[in-house]
């Protein structure tokens, strides 16, 4: 009996500890943030408006429409600014992907014609690599000259820092030689 009372005790001990060790997921996830980190990539836990057009997702038991927020982990990196940026405006512009289930291949759309005056560069690289990017990518945006990815972290981090560093080292117009932040 007192074996039993000692054992029943150890466990009362070592449950919260081992309730706090992380899984092997999180190990993997921390693991691709870092990777990032040190790439000078910015990770942050975030929600942003859940592109996907089922508006049943997001209904209560008894009918009611919920928040439509996606918790998402944000990849951001700042592009640096033209020595003009005060006089020239950003370029802002945003591509969703309506769907992120794997089994569907949903093209990237344009969120809202937010600026219609991107470079041919920069528009030739986003129809070229947005579909080279993880399937549960949800959201790719460039607001105030910051270049932000948000994802499921399901996929390699290694394409994301590829997209990221090469997107922000295009031009924002035809004569800037605009390099990204190392």
């Amino acid at each position: 009996m007192v074996y039993v009372i000692i054992g029943i005790v150890m466990l009362v001990i070592l449950a919260p500890i081992m309730r706090i060790i992380p899984s092997t997921k999180q190990k993997a996830a921390m693991a691709k943030r870092q990777i990032a980190m040190k790439q000078g990539i910015r990770v942050a836990i975030t929600h942003i408006e859940d592109p996907d057009p089922d508006r049943n997702k997001y209904l209560s038991n008894t009918g009611k429409p919920l928040p439509r927020k996606l918790a998402v982990i944000g990849y951001r990196l700042p592009r640096s600014r033209p020595d003009n940026w005060r006089e020239s405006g950003a370029v802002d512009w945003c591509f969703e992907r309506r769907s992120s289930s794997a089994e569907s291949k949903v093209p990237w759309e344009e969120a809202e014609p937010i600026n219609s005056g991107l470079p041919d560069s920069l528009k030739t690289f986003l129809s070229a690599n947005l579909s080279k990017l993880p399937f549960d990518c949800v959201k790719v945006e460039e607001k105030n000259f910051i270049l932000s990815i948000y994802w499921q972290e399901q996929g390699e981090v290694s394409e994301l820092i590829d997209f990221l560093t090469t997107c922000v080292g295009l031009p924002l117009s035809s004569g800037s030689n605009d390099s990204a932040i190392k």
